[in-house]
């Protein structure tokens, strides 16, 4: 189980984010926003059960998505001695895993330009799987995993992860993990490590005239 420290990290920055009360995480509320910066939605409930409300045209949807947490009592280390740190002498490596995966793939588990910490693993000279995060709110390390597409499903991924983990653990951050419900393999690696499932999300994209006022829920 998750420390109540690092449930109430959680807390504090899901209502902060979705300007919903620390209670409305605690039940069996949906909570709806309207996300910054276009139409789009985000919608988050403590249950894997979502769905959109009604007389909502839906023009694109992405999820519903897991969202796990690893602390200190729940992480379940790999043997990650294979991982290393990266850093500037190894952006030839990093481009060269970039150009090997899809723009979708990168999108969505490439190291963002502001990453805290980037860590890989390499096989046969060539960057087979790199994790990294991005410091959300105060305490949340928020990781990524993008691997190359000859080397999946061969627990390098989880490696990288299991490292980037650790890292995040030992620098008081509680590691977070999420991925589509429907991607085995990822929702696997996330298992395994001890995420432990805190919530599913969906965002979806729809008309600016059906978009529900920012911090309501359901």
């Amino acid at each position: 189980m998750l420390s109540d420290e690092s449930i109430a990290v959680l807390e504090r920055f899901w209502a902060a984010d979705l300007d919903c009360k620390v209670e409305d995480l605690r039940g069996e509320k949906v909570i709806v926003t309207r996300r910054s910066g276009g139409p789009g939605v985000f919608i988050l409930a403590r249950r894997d059960v979502l769905t959109v409300p009604s007389g909502v045209h839906l023009d694109y949807m992405l999820g519903p998505a897991f969202i796990g947490y690893a602390d200190a009592g729940t992480f379940v280390g790999g043997d990650d001695a294979e991982a290393c740190a990266l850093d500037d002498a190894d952006d030839a490596a990093i481009a060269g895993l970039h150009s090997s995966c899809s723009t979708r793939d990168w999108e969505h588990g490439g190291p963002k330009s502001d990453a805290t910490a980037r860590i890989g693993v390499f096989k046969d000279g060539t960057l087979a799987a790199l994790a990294s995060y991005n410091i959300w709110g105060d305490r949340i390390a928020h990781i990524s995993i993008i691997s190359h597409p000859l080397f999946r499903r061969g627990g390098l991924g989880r490696i990288a992860v299991s490292a980037i983990t650790r890292h995040a653990l030992d620098n008081n951050l509680v590691a977070q993990y999420r991925t589509l419900a429907s991607n085995t393999p990822s929702l696997a690696i996330a298992k395994r490590l001890g995420f432990q499932q805190y919530a599913y999300n969906l965002v979806i994209q729809l008309d600016q005239a059906s978009a529900p006022p920012s911090g309501s829920s359901a």
